[in-house]
């Protein structure tokens, strides 16, 4: 049930199959081996009978996705319903009271009151051909209604067991139909209850093998097998647009399990130097002023630059720039080498990108210097800034919407450099300094240098001044 699409998690079907085994037998010591239902010996002794278990199929696929409409239906109108939460249960209680009892009054039968307790009893009542199409109808849409109203207003219960009723009584009811119009195909419409069952949940859920797996426990008959798996294939094509767990993922892929897993096997086939590009490095002069460091941050969409004299003797990342504008004192004068720190780490062309990403993920920064593996001082050649990983996976969590970063995207011209306006702050927020450094403040306009102001933080104000 992890995966609408017919995928399977190989590392957990040998544990769960020795979990399973074990815990059957432990409870088949105190209780007893045997089946939940006691069922005839059905058999499949004709290919005809695969007709009417197609039209099978699309019944209870077409009732699935009623069950699941109705079902989130009634638990938002529960969640929009203005009372005290600890009152919608109750609510919810009684409305399936009065399900209960206009099914009994309608009926006439007793047996009509399974649409309130597991409604086994009925399954197997079905299964011998005992119950008739009308009350077979009933049990199974009012016991949509009476699950719906019961979980879908807060009460604790599961989906699956109703599931089987639904499936079995509506698959009873298309076995009595195709043995009146059948009778000499047809002889055993109870084999219907239990193919029913099958189908139901694997339109409903999404899950075909499983749910034949798990319907084959229950009944303990492994002869419906080819018309089950017939069934339980085609309710899971028609049914793929809806499902009762709204939050299962298509495949292994999508799961946060194994995302990292898959996507670590891809990045190790992919080197640095294969991605970097060609995208001019901006660098910085050892001896540069502050205005100038803060120009260049002003005007590159890098996080990270070099310092060099000629070779590089360091990096000033923006988090630093910002941390001395707001700890040095007022008019403090300072040159791209004061502000400069050993990189924590470099990469190299040769290195794979899933390396590449765990150091950029365990240091937190946006960007690393990428050197030659033969002289890590040497930047002319190769050093240039490796694009984050983590920038590109922010904008496909947030659906390919450009946030923060995303107005960044187009930064890197081919040719010359990108010109930036800047964005007006949120409404009741002042500007500072900091912001005029946040990248979020800055949108690009062309590819051609300009001048920009620099600015320069005092204990009272900012002041700007050309340079």
């Amino acid at each position: 049930m992890l995966y609408s699409d017919p995928e399977f998690e190989p590392d957990a079907i040998i544990p769960a199959a020795i979990s399973t085994i074990i815990a059957y037998c432990v409870f088949s010591l105190k209780f007893g081996f045997g089946s939940l239902f006691d069922t005839p010996r059905f058999t499949s002794h004709s290919v005809v009978e695969l007709l009417p278990y197609t039209v099978l199929a699309l019944v209870v696929a077409l009732a699935s996705g009623l069950f699941v409409r109705v079902f989130y239906g009634i638990h938002g109108l529960f969640q929009r319903l203005r009372m005290p939460a600890v009152l919608k249960p109750a609510l919810g209680g009684v409305l399936t009271g009065v399900i209960a009892l206009v099914a009994y009054y309608g009926m006439g039968d007793l047996r009509a009151l399974d649409v309130l307790s597991f409604g086994y009893g009925s399954i197997q009542h079905a299964m011998r051909g005992e119950l008739p199409i009308l009350l077979l109808l009933v049990i199974a849409f009012g016991k949509m209604l009476t699950t719906s109203c019961s979980i879908g207003s807060g009460g604790s219960g599961g989906v699956f067991g109703p599931s089987m009723v639904i499936g079995g009584a509506l698959g009873g009811a298309v076995g009595l139909v195709a043995r009146h119009f059948f009778p000499a195909v047809i002889t055993q419409p109870g084999a219907f209850v239990i193919v029913g069952m099958a189908g139901f949940f694997s339109a409903a859920a999404n899950t075909p093998i499983s749910t034949l797996v798990m319907v084959s426990e229950m009944t303990g008959n492994y002869q419906l097998l080819l018309p089950a798996l017939w069934v339980c294939a085609l309710a899971y094509l028609l049914g793929r647009r809806w499902s009762l767990y709204r939050h299962q993922v298509p495949g292994r892929l999508d799961s946060p399990a194994h995302r990292g897993a898959i996507l670590g096997g891809i990045l190790r086939a992919v080197r640095v130097g294969d991605v970097i590009g060609g995208r001019k490095l901006h660098t910085i002069p050892e001896r540069a002023s502050l205005g100038e460091v803060i120009q260049s941050c002003m005007t590159s969409s890098q996080h990270c630059y070099p310092v060099v004299d000629p070779a590089m003797t360091g990096v000033v990342t923006l988090a630093q720039v910002r941390h001395f504008l707001d700890e040095s004192d007022s008019g403090a004068p300072a040159i791209a080498h004061d502000l400069a720190l050993s990189p924590v780490s470099t990469l190299t062309p040769d290195d794979d990108l899933d390396r590449a990403l765990q150091s950029l993920m365990s240091l937190e920064v946006e960007e690393l210097p990428v050197v030659e593996r033969e002289d890590p001082a040497s930047w002319s050649a190769s050093c240039r800034a490796a694009t984050s990983s983590r920038r590109a996976r922010r904008r496909h969590d947030t659906g390919g919407r450009a946030g923060r970063e995303g107005r960044f995207r187009s930064i890197a011209a081919p040719k010359g450099r990108a010109v930036f306006r800047r964005t007006p702050p949120p409404r009741g927020r002042k500007e500072s300094t900091c912001d005029l450094l946040d990248p979020s403040w800055w949108r690009p306009l062309s590819t051609r240098p300009v001048k920009r102001r620099c600015v320069r933080r005092t204990r009272s104000r900012v002041r700007t001044r050309h340079p």
